[in-house]
């Protein structure tokens, strides 16, 4: 309940749960603790979430999330059929998709802020209104929402789908963390901490520092050499791809935040905020 209580948009009501409510917690788990024991974590959650009575009250994805194998039985062991798996059980692909939507939201919203910028008088009123409002949205890292029309029970969503045209957003996160891992095979413990910072070889492969935290007061440091696919259809597909796409997609959120981690999302403040997943 505290974790979710710190996401955006959080649910109140249990038809509100959703599978990236899971994902997130079971991040902000292992934050502190090993993967098996995050694994068991989870199950708990989804075991208790069992005994609640009207099963139908559920969401449809989570409902079918519960019943997976290793999702409700003992923690076999870091090989088992755990929580986060996402290549199994068709997690990757389910990610994939939402990869896709999140990426096509924001390029749209960045071709209409480019459009008004060039050309302002081209465009018809209704969407120089809305390029108007992402203008200043881009300079001022500030939402600006239209709120005629709207009840005040309206007011959060339309934020979070203002925001979504420019920034990633808290709901993000799951999906690109889950992509991320099953194209990189890096658990989550390495890419929360991905830096901002890399090189791009001859246009070829992106070079990046890995830091792994540990328990004690030491860390680990690995380079890489992630490969980068110049073709546009396959973006999706290689690893250093990729990450350039995330760093685009962060870009404006990092220029508010000043951080130099790799994640930054609109986190509801009114403007962009620095995250390391899970905490927004």
């Amino acid at each position: 309940m505290t974790v979710l209580d710190q996401v955006a948009e959080s649910p109140r009501r249990v038809e509100d749960l959703r599978v990236r409510h899971v994902e997130r917690y079971r991040m902000a788990r292992l934050e502190t603790v090993e993967l098996k024991t995050a694994r068991k974590n989870v199950q708990d959650v989804l075991l208790l979430l069992r005994e609640l009575p009207g099963q139908d009250r559920l969401e449809r994805t989570l409902h079918e999330f519960m019943g997976r194998r290793g999702h409700g039985g003992r923690c076999a062991g870091d090989r088992a059929a755990g929580v986060f798996g996402p290549r199994v059980h068709g997690d990757h692909a389910a990610a994939r998709t939402d990869v896709v939507a999140i990426r096509d939201r924001i390029a749209a919203g960045e071709e209409l802020l480019a459009a008004f910028r060039e050309k302002p008088d081209a465009l018809d009123a209704g969407l120089r209104d809305r390029a108007g409002r992402l203008e200043v949205m881009a300079r001022a890292g500030r939402v600006q929402v239209d709120y005629r029309g709207l009840s005040v029970g309206e007011y959060p969503a339309a934020g979070y789908a203002q925001a979504g045209q420019l920034f990633l957003l808290d709901r993000d996160l799951a999906p690109l963390m889950i992509y991320a891992a099953g194209l990189s095979g890096r658990n989550p413990e390495t890419l929360k901490e991905l830096p901002a910072e890399h090189r791009v070889l001859e246009g070829r492969a992106v070079v990046v520092t890995l830091t792994k935290r540990r328990r004690g007061k030491t860390n680990s440091r690995a380079t890489v050499h992630w490969s980068v696919d110049p073709d546009a259809a396959r973006q999706l597909r290689a690893t250093g791809t990729f990450y350039l796409l995330l760093h685009r997609m962060t870009e404006r959120s990092r220029a508010f935040s000043c951080t130099s981690s790799l994640w930054s999302i609109w986190a509801g403040n009114a403007q962009g905020a620095a995250v390391s997943p899970p905490e927004p």
